[in-house]
């Protein structure tokens, strides 16, 4: 809509009408500004950095105190490295690596990356645990001399440093107190901002006299998951609205969740329009998310459970391993290459597809 190709008219009206939205709701508008701005610096359009001038111009109070929060939501209320690490390898796949023409660098290519992002100075720093596993990484993974080669069997390696990563963290204590992780938050007075993406599922225009504010910070901070903590903020009616902050690392991810929710309230309003599936109470669930800072926000459903715990829940009630269906991708290449006449080549490159 702001493309300076466009016909002359129509970038006149786009701009107008943005420079309404701004001015009408600042706070709804400098989410998705500042989040474009810290992701795609190079990208934003002249008429976005003047947007964003103007928001800061009349808003400047407001607007300092959300940067503190999001920036202590940002660098203190974060999951610890090794819990990034697990839910990394949490959704380890054998397709992943098995569907491209050259499995052994694809695979070498993933554990530098892993190492890079958690074992490496810098990263280990801020975990004791993860600077103890680092040599040993290392030699299983990295070192010529020593590594596994056998990708079949470092798959189940990672595995078995996957369980016991999520033992080490299962068994820490899952709730802190805002009060250690940030004095700032613990103590934050304040009804000038409003509680985020308030609006989202609300099909009325929203006047001001109907606006929550955020009036402070829950004392407790709880684990959700496995790289998520979540806050609870109080509102100025005396609501509790609860938020799972995680890192913000997919921008590109983040727009396309911002689609599938501007799809999911156009579907409720259809819905709720039609008289069957407004009688059923047919409808989407669309929780508010946002990037604030660095850190990205999503409202929490307390009725809503995550598809993997609930996997892995009722597998280990039925005492099948939640890795089952690893287990039998390896069993099954292990078999395959087994199973080839002995002057055929067995290894992985052998029934990967080639280019």
């Amino acid at each position: 809509m702001l493309q300076q190709d466009q016909v002359p008219l129509e970038h006149q009206m786009g701009r107008h009408l943005l420079f309404k939205l701004v001015k009408v709701y600042p706070q709804a508008a400098y989410y998705p500004l500042r989040a474009k701005f810290t992701f795609q610096r190079h990208d934003p359009t002249d008429v976005l950095r003047e947007l964003l001038r103007q928001l800061k111009i009349r808003n400047p109070h407001v607007l300092h105190d959300i940067e503190m929060i999001g920036k202590e939501f940002g660098e203190n209320v974060k999951p610890w490295p090794e819990e990034g690490l697990c839910a990394w390898l949490q959704g380890l796949e054998i397709g992943s690596f098995f569907n491209r023409p050259d499995v052994r660098e694809s695979f070498t290519s993933f554990l530098g990356r892993l190492y890079q992002n958690y074992f490496h100075d810098r990263a280990r720093s801020a975990s004791p645990l993860l600077r103890a596993l680092a040599p040993g990484f290392w030699a299983d993974f990295l070192d010529d001399a020593r590594r596994e080669t056998d990708i079949l069997k470092a798959l189940l390696q990672l595995k078995n440093l996957r369980d016991f990563l999520l033992s080490t963290i299962n068994s820490r204590e899952q709730t802190s107190h805002l009060e250690e992780l940030s004095p700032f938050l613990a103590h934050f007075k304040g009804r000038a901002i409003e509680i985020p993406g308030q609006h989202v599922i609300s099909e009325a225009e929203p006047l001001p006299q109907r606006t929550v504010y955020l009036d402070r910070f829950e004392s407790l901070v709880h684990r959700s998951g496995l790289n998520q903590r979540k806050v609870i903020f109080k509102g100025s009616n005396s609501k509790s609205y609860p938020y799972s902050a995680s890192p913000a690392t997919d921008y590109s991810r983040f727009c396309s969740e911002e689609r599938a929710t501007q799809l999911k309230v156009l579907m409720n309003m259809i819905f709720q329009r039609h008289k069957e599936t407004h009688r059923r109470g047919i409808k989407f669930y669309v929780p508010s998310k946002l990037i604030m800072y660095l850190s990205k926000l999503s409202q929490d459903d307390l009725t809503f459970q995550d598809f993997q715990e609930t996997h892995d829940f009722l597998l280990q009630e039925k005492g099948v391993d939640p890795d089952i269906a690893l287990l039998l991708q390896i069993r099954w290449i292990r078999q395959l290459l087994d199973s080839r006449p002995e002057d055929q080549e067995r290894d992985l490159r052998s029934i990967t597809p080639q280019e």
